[in-house]
């Protein structure tokens, strides 16, 4: 396992952070293929993992991470391509990649006509940026 998974998964762990057993490479090539995305390698290698957060449960600064399964379930064809991987506080913003650009970006889906905002260039990147409450995030 990369270091930088092991010591997010250390900080969820003190945080009693509820986590999901890891998903199988055929349930990753399933979501991409729904969602008609390639995920990026470190994405792959966090899910390899642990499959989000169980039953929406949060980490210190109120960001979960989705297992695959809701990652398709809230996809919206209307957001221009975001899939969503995480979200701050039941939603006030989503975390996520857009279909066909690099990087991980934000929205506001109780925002009307919101942008996608650009935050970082991996998800290893984003990871820490939660973990270290980065203001970027919100």
């Amino acid at each position: 396992m990369e270091t930088w998974i092991q010591n997010a998964i250390t900080d969820w762990k003190v945080d009693n952070v509820k986590m999901n057993p890891p998903a199988t490479m055929a349930d990753i090539e399933y979501t991409e293929s729904v969602l008609n995305i390639i995920f990026p390698q470190d994405f792959k290698e966090f899910n390899l993992t642990l499959n989000g957060f169980d039953g929406l449960d949060w980490q210190r600064h109120m960001i979960t991470f989705w297992p695959l399964k809701m990652m398709i379930e809230e996809y919206d064809e209307k957001e221009n391509g975001f899939i969503g991987f995480a979200d701050y506080s039941l939603k006030v913003n989503a975390i996520g990649f857009i279909r066909g650009k690099e990087g991980v970006y934000k929205i506001y889906p109780s925002v009307k006509d919101h942008g996608h905002e650009y935050i970082a260039p991996s998800f290893q990147d984003v990871v820490h940026m939660i973990n270290s409450n980065n203001d970027l995030i919100y």
